[in-house]
């Protein structure tokens, strides 16, 4: 799997909440942090289709940007993956198992921004 950029960013806020001072004082290991990264790396259920979802919309942009332009550049292409990152938007609403939703929501706004697309906040 591709880790784009805001995957890295979302991994390394997840990893700096879970290290913050309370939660190591109190050895806090089912913080969501904590969860939110074992379900990334270790997907069960329903956490399996979320973070594909996701992943693959990070990384189609990602590979699409190789190119030398941002997919939110195409006037075809640029609208079908701003639906496809609003649809996503929208199953966050559902469950999630292990993942905190405002932190996917906050990776898939990332990633959108990331490839010149343009969501309504």
């Amino acid at each position: 799997m591709i880790e784009t950029n805001a995957i890295r960013r979302m991994r390394d806020r997840l990893d700096l909440a879970r290290r913050s001072p309370r939660r190591v004082a109190s050895n806090e290991t089912t913080a969501w942090p904590v969860k939110a990264l074992m379900a990334w790396d270790s997907p069960d259920g329903v956490e399996i289709g979320v973070r594909d979802l996701i992943s693959g919309l990070a990384t189609y942009g990602d590979v699409h940007s190789q190119s030398g332009w941002k997919i939110g550049d195409d006037g075809v292409l640029g609208p079908a993956f701003k639906a496809i990152a609003e649809s996503i938007l929208t199953l966050l609403n559902g469950e999630l198992g292990r993942f905190d939703g405002g932190t996917l929501d906050q990776l898939v706004r990332d990633i959108c921004q990331e490839n010149g697309v343009e969501l309504e906040s």
